[in-house]
């Protein structure tokens, strides 16, 4: 299977994400985005469990 974007559509993406300055809020959710994404089915941590990680390695809160 072939996917083909229409070349105006694409630079106009890329054009916006280039420009987009990502807010904390949205790292944050990136990042648990990327965990959530990685860790195995087994490990019993929880999502909220991964956030309080997440804020502390940023300085935003004390595990």
């Amino acid at each position: 299977m072939e996917l083909k974007t229409r070349p105006d559509l694409l630079a106009a993406l890329m054009k916006a994400a280039k420009n987009h300055k990502f807010s904390p809020e949205e790292v944050r959710e990136q990042r648990l985005s990327f965990i959530l994404g990685t860790i195995d089915d087994q490990n019993k941590m929880s999502k909220d469990r991964i956030l309080r990680i997440i804020d502390a390695q940023a300085g935003t809160l004390a595990v």
